[in-house]
């Protein structure tokens, strides 16, 4: 970094210590996104050459590989949640905790070492997360605290993804990154200004790795597609991300493709997800993917409001733009991946070919604007017309315990119609109030009313933003 540069980031985060709270003054990772965010207004008048520099940094630091694919493909595939957490991260998280402040760093990376190592003995044959159960009942680290700790956060890794994003890619001639950091370290999939994972908080935000990510795709855009100027994708581009999921007897199959509304918007056009849907079936059902003795093949099913990996916001905003975010535009089709465990470790060859196919069957269908339309209209229901003018399209359920006038709505839902407690909601036309949903009835994963609304029950309703 230049010399003149450094100072000015120096002056800049002086300047954002001085204005926060005495008590937020040690948290680094706000200080960072003070300091971005303060870079970002400051930064229009450098010259191109001083953009690009930065822009190249901030890809080098968030992405620990990214490779741009041929030209004219318009696919590209990510993972981000696929390292384990480092010693560096894990005494930046330790020190975020703040319960092992007494603990000389040493001692912390001594027993991560000693830790890491039991791992790569043992990985890839097995997954890090069956090593971890593993280690955790040994004696050495089963009854102390801090093993335990640097254990989980180990944990909270996404086993095969990085190679299966990698494979997939090359097979297809797409585009590909890997994220640097690990998810406890830096949630990729957490709206710009949430850090919360459970109970605990991240140590990073995520205008960096989003920032990163769109200064990525617009050299994937320009080098691959020839796209010209910076902004919204020109042609049909769909980005898969891959994830791990844990098994859950509700979910909506060993593979789950996240197609929810997000304050009115979705990350990729319904019928986008169902054309995946479709030939992830396919190919799996082809290639004899049996996950159980009885016969039952692997399935993929497409994820909605109120459903379990449903999407994230972010994934949203990144297509439609917001205060931080340029619009990549309708053009761009994000689909997040989530894989069962037994599917990645068993099948991984199978799932990255089947992948590898999958995109380059969208590279060839979807050459231009046009193809894309023609498809989009032609395969378009009437819950994708509702869905796509930012509205729900749901059955409710009935509890006349439920005062009239009252509608029971999941943070999911909340989150679809941009709703909060208190706001006023239309069902099939009549008003109603959100309250928030029960814990006895999170699990139906619908709306609930009461009052004398049972005409409304077991049949699906239109509910929108009043």
């Amino acid at each position: 970094m230049k010399e003149g540069r450094f100072e000015i980031i120096k002056n800049r985060r002086k300047d954002v210590v001085e204005k926060i709270s005495d008590d937020k003054r040690k948290d680094r990772g706000l200080i960072r996104r003070e300091v971005l965010k303060l870079s970002q207004r400051e930064d229009n008048n450098l010259s191109s050459k001083e953009k690009q520099e930065i822009i190249d940094r901030m890809i080098s630091r968030h992405m620990e590989v990214h490779h741009i694919g041929e030209k004219g493909n318009n696919t590209c595939v990510d993972s981000l949640h696929s390292q384990v957490a480092n010693t560096g991260e894990i005494l930046n998280i330790l020190r975020k905790r703040g319960d092992f402040g007494d603990i000389d760093k040493s001692i912390i990376i001594d027993l991560e070492s000693r830790i890491n190592t039991k791992i790569m003995r043992q990985f890839p044959q097995k997954r890090v997360s069956e090593i971890v159960e593993e280690i955790l009942q040994e004696g050495e680290f089963k009854n102390d605290k801090l093993s335990r700790v640097i254990l989980k956060i180990k944990k909270l890794y996404e086993d095969y993804t990085g190679e299966l994003a990698v494979n997939s890619a090359i097979k297809s001639e797409s585009s590909y990154f890997i994220a640097r950091f690990s998810r406890r370290y830096l949630d990729a999939n957490r709206p710009l200004n949430a850090r919360k994972i459970k109970k605990y908080l991240r140590v990073e935000f995520g205008q960096g790795q989003h920032l990163a990510q769109y200064y990525l795709l617009q050299r994937i855009f320009r080098e691959t597609l020839g796209q010209e100027k910076e902004g919204e994708v020109e042609k049909p581009f769909l980005h898969i991300s891959l994830h791990g999921k844990s098994d859950k007897p509700d979910d909506v199959g060993d593979v789950m493709i996240a197609n929810g509304l997000k304050k009115g918007m979705m990350p990729c056009d319904p019928q986008i997800a169902r054309w995946f849907e479709k030939r992830l079936n396919e190919k799996m059902k082809s290639e004899k993917m049996k996950k159980n003795n009885d016969g039952d093949y692997f399935s993929a099913g497409v994820s909605r409001e109120g459903q379990r990996f449903c999407g994230n916001v972010i994934h949203c905003e990144r297509r439609f733009g917001n205060d931080f975010l340029k619009p990549l535009g309708k053009n761009y089709q994000f689909i997040q991946v989530e894989i069962s465990p037994k599917l990645r470790a068993q099948h991984f060859e199978k799932l990255s070919e089947i992948l590898a196919e999958i995109l380059k069957e969208f590279n060839e269908q979807f050459r231009d604007k046009g193809q894309l339309e023609t498809f989009l209209k032609s395969n378009k229901s009437k819950e994708d017309d509702i869905r796509l003018e930012g509205k729900l399209y749901s059955k409710i359920g009935f509890d006349e315990n439920i005062l009239s006038g009252k509608i029971l709505m999941g943070a999911s839902h909340r989150m679809a119609l941009d709703v909060n407690i208190g706001d006023k909601v239309l069902v099939d036309g009549e008003e109603f109030i959100v309250d928030k949903m029960t814990k006895n009835k999170i699990s139906f994963r619908q709306p609930f009313i009461g009052g004398n609304n049972m005409d409304m029950v077991n049949k699906k309703v239109v509910i929108k933003k009043k």
